[in-house]
């Protein structure tokens, strides 16, 4: 389901809860820019991890800088990433969403669905 499919062009209000966790510092900026996504998720987790836990984790990318868990809508983001600029952390945001909507672990299509998410943001 890509966003125009879900109906983000005409927006259903939902009771949508949105929980930042971890690093206090970015905490509110992280809450700004995840808040200006239209989702059809119930609940979306978003947890900042400082260098220690982010090393602790295993993950597919070492490399990488975000990553979810499918099933439990969590997003992870290493503290170092929120140094980068607010579009830069929401396109990130943008494509974990996708893997998190559509329930697949596949780059390329959490890649379409934020290019589709920010083609209709952008005829907003």
């Amino acid at each position: 389901m890509y966003p125009q499919d879900i109906g983000l062009s005409e927006s259903i209000p939902i009771q949508k809860r949105l929980i930042i966790e971890g690093n206090k510092a970015y905490s509110s900026r992280m809450q700004k820019i995840a808040e200006g996504f239209e989702h059809q998720l119930p609940s979306w987790t978003i947890i900042i991890l400082n260098d220690n836990q982010w090393k602790s984790w295993k993950k597919p990318n070492p490399s990488d800088s975000t990553f979810s868990i499918l099933g439990a809508n969590r997003t992870y983001v290493h503290e170092h990433y929120m140094r980068s600029s607010d579009d830069k952390i929401e396109r990130s945001l943008a494509h974990e969403l996708g893997h998190l909507t559509l329930k697949s672990n596949k780059e390329e299509d959490a890649n379409r669905w934020a290019d589709a998410y920010f083609k209709l943001k952008k005829k907003k």
